[in-house]
């Protein structure tokens, strides 16, 4: 299924099954035989952010490849670029990536659709080892609360550098700083 994720520059539109009914839209920055990475497009209109997903839990895809279609027709109007990150994601698996966000010291989410259902975990990385992750984590008031440990293998979506994770990495640190 990779070498179908590889190389395409046209928006991209998936359905995971067992894991949410979400449908995720955007353009394919890089792909290995596990792992997607996206530029999510959001509203349909404009990139906010990367996420991550397991290959193995997409069962149905498309890409907007028709020439006369309306998103490739606002993407060339827009030039449409998939950047990467700003830093370099290993995505062989799902420790690679945590390697990468955690070497990158990045703030991002992560959700466990299988077994917690509607439940998004905000932080960073405290420790990693070969198959978990301990997070600490902000709560709804931008606070840090705690650590939490998290499997890894758990772990079926990653996104970060959204306009949500940057708000609440700004109102952090603004709290941070007003408590000094």
């Amino acid at each position: 299924m990779k070498s179908e994720f590889g190389n395409h520059r046209d928006i991209f539109e998936c359905r995971r099954s067992g894991v949410s009914a979400e449908v995720l839209r955007g353009m394919i920055v890089a792909a290995s035989p596990e792992l997607l990475l996206v530029r999510m497009l959001e509203n349909g209109w404009f990139f906010d952010g990367y996420t991550i997903v397991r290959v193995g839990d997409i069962t149905e895809y498309r890409f907007f490849n028709d020439r006369d279609s309306i998103e490739n027709k606002v993407r060339k109007l827009m030039d449409y670029t998939a950047a990467p990150p700003e830093f370099r994601i290993d995505l062989s698996s799902m420790s690679g990536v945590a390697r990468s966000l955690f070497a990158a010291g990045k703030l991002f989410s992560i959700e466990k659709e299988r077994s917690c259902k509607g439940v998004m975990w905000l932080g960073k990385i405290r420790r990693l080892t070969s198959n978990t992750m301990l997070l600490s984590e902000l709560d709804s008031e931008a606070q840090w609360s705690h650590d939490h440990r998290h499997v890894l293998s758990a772990i079926t979506k990653i996104c970060f550098d959204s306009a949500y994770i940057r708000f609440y990495e700004k109102l952090s640190e603004k709290l941070a700083s007003a408590d000094r």
